[in-house]
């Protein structure tokens, strides 16, 4: 019986618990113990590829909390401009619907990305108005405008350099974990041949089935969420 292969889409924790599996079994038998090495080098890369994937996804939810950050600050803003507009003006008059086509609060319920683009063109209004509250407001969004597109850059980035990582170094060691399972399976079933043992004594050293482990993946958010939820 050939050995189970290992999918690409297999989390690093399922990796570990194959091979801390394959450790064990090996170590009982005489026949194992010389490829305890090759086992062994595995579980050590795995740590640093643990490490890096840790380090990446730390990378992403500290651009999502810059991404919050600055939603916050616009949220704010808009609410401000809003409170200032129905304080002047008054509500449903033709400056209020300049700035705000829908509610106000449709404006706070978008993702930082779309309510940065609504807004885009509200700083250079808001400079020309005659009161200094909406010239001042109109700085502040535009300050914010400019940090919204940093930010958002960042967690692109951010996203990008996970999927990077697993492209490039999971993948990576998924195929070099599936040619370790099948050398050391084909060498245990020469031996155990040539020992008279039980037809499936080298599939002993590896589990039989799968324990399925959630998946590898950030606690941030997605690229971007339209709305606030």
């Amino acid at each position: 019986m050939a050995v189970r292969l290992l999918r690409q889409s297999l989390s690093l924790v399922a990796h570990w618990e194959e091979l801390v599996y394959a450790e064990a079994r090996l170590s009982a038998h005489p026949l194992g113990k010389p490829f305890l090495p090759e086992v062994r080098g595995l579980l050590k890369s795995l740590e640093g590829i643990e490490r890096a994937q840790r380090g990446s996804w730390r990378e992403e939810i500290l651009a999502q909390a810059a991404v919050d950050a600055v939603d916050d600050g616009l949220d704010d803003a808009t609410r401000e401009l809003s409170r200032q507009l129905t304080f002047i003006d008054g509500k449903k008059t033709a400056r209020l619907k300049r700035y705000f086509v829908r509610e106000p609060s449709r404006y706070i319920a978008f993702g930082l990305q779309t309510q940065a683009q609504a807004l885009a063109g509200w700083p250079s209004s808001l400079k020309k108005e005659p009161e200094g509250v909406f010239k001042a407001l109109g700085s502040t969004i535009a300050g914010l405008l400019k940090e919204a597109a940093v930010v958002l850059q960042q967690r692109i980035d951010a996203i990008g350099a996970t999927a990077d990582h697993r492209a490039r170094d999971i993948v990576g060691f998924t195929d070099d974990h599936n040619r370790v399972r099948l050398s050391i399976h084909a060498a245990l079933t020469v031996a155990g041949s040539k020992h008279g043992l039980a037809r499936d004594f080298a599939d002993r050293f590896f589990r039989r089935e799968l324990r399925e482990s959630a998946p590898d993946q950030p606690a941030a958010a997605p690229a971007e969420e339209p709305v606030k939820g």
